[in-house]
């Protein structure tokens, strides 16, 4: 996919199927939320790499119970929120995060010691 500014929406004919995971690869757009991920089709959604877009904040709610995979590398995030790193604490999820403007501050010791578990996947 290249020039969106949005998550596409399944056709119809998508349905049919069973038993699937689906991986999106919308690398190198414009897009800024993620908006359209609550689409039915993506509560198998396991793979999400959104690398080079205009994404500036992740909320917990909006990210698939089924995700295993983020990769938001390239974006506008500055900081992840509390909420959203005890969402993350929870996951087995693998996060791809560098390259992001990054905030460097005293508001950011949570996100600081989330980076630290030598468990994670980032």
């Amino acid at each position: 996919f290249k020039d969106m500014k949005e998550i596409p929406m399944p056709g119809k004919d998508i349905y049919n199927l069973k038993n699937y995971s689906v991986t999106l690869n919308l690398m190198n757009n414009s897009i800024a939320n993620f908006d359209g991920l609550d689409h039915p089709f993506y509560t198998k959604l396991a793979n999400l790499t959104i690398p080079y877009n205009k994404i500036s904040h992740i909320n917990e709610s909006d990210l698939p119970d089924n995700l295993k995979v983020l990769d938001v590398r390239g974006n506008n995030l500055t900081f992840l929120s509390a909420t959203t790193l005890d969402y993350l604490n929870v996951t087995d999820m693998t996060l791809s995060l560098g390259d992001n403007p990054w905030t460097c501050n005293c508001d950011m010791i949570d996100f600081f010691t989330f980076l630290q578990v030598p468990e994670r996947k980032v």
